[in-house]
């Protein structure tokens, strides 16, 4: 679990080292996919995003879900691009962008009223 505390840029350059693995290699990461968290050290991507960036990989998504989360990717490079042809379901992707505003508020708002309050502190102090 630690490429959900990365963002997407880095991740996406580990990821390019992984799909030069021999064909015939293994993978397993305990990772937490398809909820929409796109927060600083929080971040969890969609299936889609896997496959298309772990393109030489057969991937399979565990179907357990642990803390509210499903988490478990594992895959054989069979090295070669498998990019599967889903459907671009444009409702999924909007449904992808709204859900993930809940944890912004939740995650943001917090700090900005620290940043606010302390703001108006060094004010009243001068």
């Amino acid at each position: 679990m630690v490429f959900s505390h990365i963002g997407d840029y880095h991740v996406k350059k580990i990821l390019e080292i992984i799909n030069k693995m021999p064909v015939g290699s293994m993978l397993y990461f305990c990772e937490p996919y398809n909820k929409n968290i796109q927060v600083p050290l929080w971040y969890i991507r969609k299936e889609k995003w896997w496959r298309e960036n772990l393109s030489n990989w057969d991937l399979s998504f565990s179907a357990i879900k642990n803390d509210g989360y499903y988490k478990g990717i594992s895959g054989k490079c069979i090295g070669y691009s498998t990019i599967r042809a889903e459907k671009n379901n444009i409702f999924s992707d909007i449904w992808w962008s709204i859900s993930g505003v809940y944890y912004k508020v939740r995650f943001r708002a917090p700090r900005k009223i620290k940043e606010l309050k302390t703001s108006i502190i060094s004010k009243i102090c001068k």
